[in-house]
């Protein structure tokens, strides 16, 4: 190829061909997961189908006594059981030339025995005087088939929406004639969500006979649900069956409309479609193509030259809509209502976007960039700020462009003054040039981009492409390591001037190592090394990497025990050193404690060693690694702000490790102290956990107030854990520093800062549904412990589930031996009962009766409530791993 021929870029196609090319949002994945174990009544009974119905029924102000709801899988089914059960066999359907159900369900409405009766429709909708037209000219019975219902789609399959007034007079005719009215609701979702829009659920009750729901094309894997007035309810049940639309496990429909219509998400995603449609379409008429028709839902239709028609199916899967003539084509296109990648989608029209996205940013943003990461992201201190800074002010074309594209992407959220695209762009402009350039030789710049993708996938809630895009990072830098060692041992001069370069080596591969451990920490997986038996050297001070001075001393990971003179008092200059350590030793105790709690022994850790001593040599690594400590490290004896003037914030998650299952096992009663030194103990250890609680709540509002905060996955999770131990504070405030009040207060301040980070990283929504859920579970079972358990006991709790393999990289924690039944309390609030079921499938534990309402006893119940979310090791099972794996047996 000539040097003056730029090699082609080859980039995946993107689908705009319709709503079906992405998968289900991921809110009612983790939904289906959470409900997966849990046992149903079978074919729409259950309780997810249910509550999805109440929830409808409340979205549309109708009652039981007015309409029946009814799930079917597809759009198709729902067409043909709801007019063929409203039909006689010799009446017709009406509906417009351009309806759905002419030309794209392979005469399925005809294959009934009906006969669709065509109107000429304006702009795809069907207007009273067509309408009314056509029924008069098949007035001719018994020689016609007799028209008896109007078929309609809102919003059509031109895009359009009916208005209010044109409903109210397509029913006025319906009425005069005697005609049944029922809608294609497949894009009901956007028609409503439309600008224009002004008709309500409730007036599609009012003005229509039956209509349907559609959940296929917004965010579920299938579903759609009949909406059937009550004068044709009866017996529609058995046309679901007859036309074997009655699932079996028809639950799999309820959980997703329930996920979808319990708050705003059904139309928060029809929102998102229309606004991406907008957006296409405004850029197309920006570069001078006209629109076919006007834009109005999430479909775009738009008339372009055939040649930039072939140039585009290159690169997009669109619509032909209509040749027209030999020069020119209507193209339709669809803007997706959820797509699987985050809740911000990809929002970019490639039409009007250029291929590389990075290529007019100004040097200003990037550095502006370069210092929101060094603030956000202290943990993952390994960029070289003022080598990096001056390259992008001088000659920012040297930068490589995938770094500065994975920059963005994770940067662009806090940059909203500089016009940046959404992070989403950025980042698949880094997937994409990542993936053409895994064969590439390795280079430190693309080392970076890989870990700085990886903390974009973790927040964006894709954790599994996290660890594996964390895991070609940690194998690139060990192969440039390999490099940089041979160089040094044959020319160690040359070795000392490029020690900068050789430390961001060895800061990005602990940055791995500790990203890797945040990722899995719990999970039953091996390490192929121990910390101590790594031989790449620890990271060296931060003045001596951010100058560029020799270092005075290289510690080995072998050199950070108490016996090395090197390690002794470990300033904040080194809190990588010490965070890499912190995440190996926390890792490592959390799943010990999740074989300590299912009564295997560590087979991670040592097998030659019991679970009692495998725990007392950690907890003496532990403590080993807090002694090493200096005070600078310490919070609140050094202030927040101090810690990130040095640039590192450690949040204290080492303080979270001393529960009582680590240190008595799985089958240990808390409230039996064998001596006082042990009852003292155990008193310690919770209150250890509750200073700590509040600890990550006084350093996160030190750092908002001196308008320092920080907003990241690794902040959110120890807040996530903070909330579950301050909420145990509000049930049993004995001991807790503050009382009550004060537990109220951290916990809410838990849960604010949690929903603020669901506005910049979509993992934070996990944690927000979650928490919420644990504080319902809490309050009901506060209130019914006041009931049952009086007088004032010490409450020992061990904490388990909630802290131990509490698993980053998953979203839901379905378990086999356990279920949550959703019971109403005497408030009329739902609330989660748990049923912990024995081998046999009998409950096992004891339990008492309250207000009707099955509880465990006691203590049983103070025991589970420190548990909740109920997890062990196969919740994770064919869910994000990339792997095909089958639930497992309950047994």
């Amino acid at each position: 190829m000539p040097a003056s021929c730029p090699e082609t870029e080859v980039l995946p196609q993107y689908s705009f061909t319709d709503d079906y090319s992405e998968g289900a949002h991921p809110q009612l994945l983790e939904a289906l997961l959470r409900s997966n174990s849990t046992q149903q009544l079978s074919y729409g009974n259950d309780e997810y189908s249910n509550e999805a119905r109440r929830l409808i029924r409340s979205r549309l102000q109708a009652t039981e006594d007015e309409v029946d709801i009814h799930f079917v899988p597809s759009g198709t089914s729902a067409n043909l059981i709801s007019i063929a059960s409203c039909l006689r066999p010799y009446e017709a359907v009406l509906t417009v030339d351009s309806g759905h159900i002419v030309d794209k369900e392979a005469g399925a409405i005809e294959a009934t025995g009906h006969k669709t009766i065509l109107v000429p429709g304006v702009r795809g909708k069907m207007t009273p005087d067509n309408l009314d037209h056509v029924v008069r000219q098949h007035q001719w019975c018994p020689h016609n088939a007799k028209p008896r219902l109007v078929y309609i789609s809102n919003a059509t399959e031109l895009g359009t929406v009916y208005t209010k007034r044109e409903l109210q007079e397509l029913s006025a005719v319906c009425k005069q004639w005697k005609l049944l009215l029922l809608m294609d609701g497949a894009r009901l979702g956007v028609a409503l969500s439309a600008p224009s829009n002004d008709v309500t659920l409730r007036d599609l009750v009012d003005l229509l006979d039956i209509f349907w729901i559609g959940g296929t094309k917004m965010g579920a894997l299938l579903g759609e649900a009949i909406v059937v007035r009550s004068h044709l309810a009866e017996g529609f049940v058995f046309h679901l069956k007859q036309r074997g639309a009655l699932l079996a496990k028809a639950r799999i429909m309820g959980v997703q409309f329930a996920e979808l219509f319990r708050e705003n998400l059904y139309f928060d995603l029809a929102t998102h479609a229309n606004t991406m449609a907008q957006r296409i379409s405004a850029n197309f008429e920006k570069l001078g193509y006209p629109l076919a028709a006007p834009t109005e839902t999430n479909q775009v239709f738009v008339t372009l030259p055939t040649a930039l028609v072939r140039q585009l199916q290159e690169r997009f899967r669109f619509y032909t809509w209509d040749p027209l003539d030999g020069e020119q084509a209507v193209m339709r296109s669809g803007a997706e209502s959820c797509p699987v990648n985050g809740s911000n989608g990809r929002q970019w029209c490639p039409v009007a976007t250029s291929s590389n996205p990075i290529a007019s940013i100004p040097s200003s943003v990037l550095i502006s960039a370069c210092d929101i990461y060094r603030k956000k992201f202290p943990v993952a201190n390994f960029l070289h700020y003022p080598s990096l800074i001056a390259e992008i002010s001088t000659n920012p074309s040297s930068v490589d462009s995938v770094f500065v594209a994975s920059l963005l992407a994770l940067c662009a959220r806090f940059l909203p003054g500089h016009q940046l695209q959404p992070g989403e762009v950025y980042a698949e402009y880094a997937r994409v040039q990542l993936a053409h350039r895994a064969f590439e030789g390795p280079s430190l710049y693309l080392a970076q981009s890989l870990v700085i993708v990886s903390l974009y996938e973790w927040g964006s809630g894709r954790p599994y492409k996290a660890w594996m895009y964390s895991g070609m990072a940690t194998y690139m830098i060990q192969s440039l390591l390999k490099t940089a060692d041979d160089s040094m041992e044959h020319n160690p001069d040359e070795f000392h001037s490029s020690q900068i370069q050789y430390e961001q080596l060895v800061r990005t591969y602990w940055c791995c190592f500790a990203q890797d451990c945040e990722l899995s920490s719990g999970a039953r997986q091996h390490f192929a090394l121990s910390f101590r038996q790594i031989s790449v050297p620890l990271p060296i001070g931060d003045h001596d990497f951010n100058f560029g001075r020799r270092a005075s001393r290289r510690l080995m990971p072998a050199n950070l025990t108490r016996d090395s003179p090197l390690s002794a008092a470990m300033t904040i200059d080194h809190g990588l050193t010490i965070v890499t350590r912190g995440f190996d030793i926390f890792v490592r105790i959390l799943r010990f404690a999740n074989e300590s709690r299912r009564g295997r022994t560590s087979s991670s850790l040592n097998t030659a060693l019991s679970p009692q001593k495998t725990w007392e040599s950690l907890k003496e690594e532990l403590d080993e690694w807090r002694s090493l400590q200096d005070v600078t490290v310490r919070y609140p004896t050094t202030s927040a702000q101090a810690h990130v003037a040095l640039g590192i914030l450690f949040l204290h998650r080492d303080r979270v490790l001393s529960s009582l299952k680590l240190l008595h096992g799985p089958n240990h009663d808390p409230r039996v102290a064998t001596n006082l030194e042990e009852s003292t103990w155990c008193e310690a250890a919770i209150e250890e956990l509750f200073e700590a609680a509040q600890n990550i709540g006084g350093i996160l509002s030190a750092l908002e107030a001196s308008g320092a905060s920080v907003i990241t996955p690794y902040a959110g999770f120890s807040v996530f854990v903070a909330a579950h131990i301050n909420m145990y504070g509000t049930v049993s405030p004995r001991g807790y520093p503050g009382g009550q009040e004060r537990a109220e207060r951290e916990k809410r301040g838990n849960f604010a800062y949690l929903e603020r980070l669901c506005d910049f990283w979509p993992v934070g929504h996990s944690w927000w549904r979650t928490v919420q859920e644990a504080n319902k579970f809490y309050e009901t079972a506060k209130s019914n412990h006041e009931h049952t358990v009086s007088g004032d006991r010490p409450g020992h709790l061990t904490l388990a589930s909630t802290l131990d393999e509490y698993g980053d990289i998953r979203c839901s924690r379905p378990r086999h031996d356990v279920s949550i039944t959703r019971r109403r309390d005497v408030s009329g609030r739902d609330a989660a009962v748990p049923q912990n079921h024995g081998p046999t499938g009998c409950p096992a534990h004891a339990s008492i009766t309250f207000n009707d309402q099955v509880m465990l006893d006691p203590h049983e119940l103070e025991t589970e409530m420190m548990q909740w979310p109920f997890i062990d090791e196969t919740w994770s099972s064919g869910f994000d791993t990339g792997f095909d794996a089958a639930w497992p047996n309950p047994g």
